[in-house]
């Protein structure tokens, strides 16, 4: 289990905030991350969202990954907004991505770089899209680049809907 918590924050009406974490899994599997909302010293709970997304881990390789299903007909492109191909990104910042011609309530968004699968959240800032906030501060395993960033849509049921990759370039 790991927590973290922000103490002193203070959210007007309709506001919203972004936070990053940094957490190491200590192996492969699927983890759940919630988040809850509480008054000072933990005296009321205003919000709590038990499962608000999964991150699935894969393996230290040693095997070729099986290659996803066939896309579903008729079901879309991905739209990526940012980064797109070839961009430099650096700090904290959002991937933004949607699926042509499908609701975001419709579909599950995932974006992966070497072997995890993390969900994205949906967002209607601007328009309704998916979106995940992303700390490249620790992206130096392969120096500057390029980075492979995979977008999966999936619908309800789990089928493959879609899929995109960007090559992303840290500074």
């Amino acid at each position: 289990m790991f927590q973290q918590f922000y103490s002193g924050q203070n959210f007007g009406t309709g506001e919203s905030r972004h936070y990053v974490i940094n957490w190491k899994p200590d192996g492969t599997g699927e983890y759940r991350i919630a988040t809850g909302i509480f008054s000072a010293n933990w005296a009321q709970d205003y919000h709590w969202n038990n499962s608000l997304t999964t991150v699935s881990v894969g393996g230290a390789g040693g095997g070729a990954a099986s290659p996803p299903p066939a896309p579903t007909p008729g079901a879309g492109a991905i739209e990526v907004w940012w980064p797109t191909d070839g961009a430099n990104v650096s700090g904290v910042q959002p991937l933004k991505v949607m699926l042509q011609s499908r609701s975001v309530d419709t579909y599950r968004m995932f974006w992966d770089v070497g072997g995890g699968k993390i969900e994205m959240f949906n967002s209607a800032e601007d328009y309704p899209h998916k979106e995940a906030w992303v700390d490249y501060s620790g992206w130096n395993w392969n120096g500057s680049g390029p980075y492979a960033v995979t977008f999966s849509a999936f619908d309800l049921d789990g089928a493959t809907l879609a899929q995109k990759t960007v090559n992303i370039f840290v500074r």
